[in-house]
């Protein structure tokens, strides 16, 4: 719901509440690579690359890991 109303905060030009909203997804965010992926295309959106860059980071170490850990179950 966080991510939705960024977006459309964003699509209005209201980057004040997009970025009350975006701060708090970061607060509850979970390790979701998808979600965060959205997130980052929200904070690029707004120009704001340089979190954006921090949220895609975060989204590709956390499949790595689970590719890694999906490797190590079946090598068992």
């Amino acid at each position: 719901v966080l991510l939705g109303a960024a977006d459309a905060a964003v699509k209005a030009h209201d980057y004040g509440f997009a970025e009350k909203a975006l701060s708090q997804f970061r607060k509850l965010e979970r390790n979701d690579p998808q979600t965060l992926t959205e997130a980052a295309r929200i904070y690029q959106s707004m120009g704001q690359t340089g979190a954006a860059t921090e949220l895609l980071r975060k989204a590709v170490a956390i499949e790595q890991s689970e590719r890694q850990r999906a490797m190590a179950a079946q090598a068992v």
